[in-house]
């Protein structure tokens, strides 16, 4: 189980200087905290400091991709709005154009560190949907933006599937589908049976 010592974000979402943004969560002994609970009022950088830590483990932010039309639609009034040439998402909109946003995390297991720069042709500062790295951290990290997201943005479809992803679920979807398999044929069945009816009614009603 990977402990983290400290976070240090610079330059990122609502952080700008390191100074202010660096969260040291090691004991006196110098040991990492064994829980660690984040509380501050709305405003206060909690979703920027989730997104700073996952961006960092992931190079990416899952958030931004779970309703992925408006993400795209978001991104394309944004351009047509601005005159400039790339949009930044990620990076503290305060800094200096020249600061490198980073985000530093060091853990019982190592430091990462991962800096945010927009190579190449891109128009902004994220990556697309699928641009994921170290997909087991980003399916273990549970916050409440996640399940905020997860309950409110994603559709209930999209949000069985990743129920069912769970194997030991997986008995309970097998029994779903044989379920909805018999409901149909009974539907069909309850049908034919409602035509024959209105059949012999209306040979009973010829008879009179």
């Amino acid at each position: 189980v990977m402990k983290v010592k400290k976070v240090e974000i610079s330059a990122f979402r609502i952080f700008e200087d390191p100074k202010n943004a660096t969260f040291d969560f090691r004991l006196n002994n110098g040991e990492p905290a064994d829980f660690i609970s984040l509380y501050a009022p709305n405003g206060f950088g909690k979703t920027s400091f989730y997104d700073a830590v996952e961006w960092c483990m992931t190079n990416n932010v899952h958030r931004f991709w779970q309703n992925e039309r408006v993400t795209k639609e978001s991104l394309n009034t944004l351009h047509e709005l601005s005159d400039k040439e790339k949009i930044t998402l990620l990076k503290n909109t305060n800094v200096p154009k020249s600061t490198i946003p980073y985000v530093s995390i060091e853990t019982d297991a190592g430091i990462n560190k991962r800096e945010l720069k927009i190579h190449g042709k891109r128009k902004n500062d994220i990556n697309e949907r699928d641009d994921f790295e170290n997909e087991t951290f980003r399916s273990v990290i549970l916050s409440q933006e996640w399940i905020s997201g997860f309950l409110k943005e994603s559709n209930g479809e999209d949000r069985y599937k990743l129920f069912m992803k769970n194997p030991d679920l997986v008995e309970l979807d097998e029994y779903y589908k044989q379920l909805f398999i018999l409901i149909s044929a009974n539907n069909e069945n309850a049908g034919a049976i409602h035509n024959a009816i209105k059949d012999i009614k209306k040979k009973y009603q010829r008879l009179l």
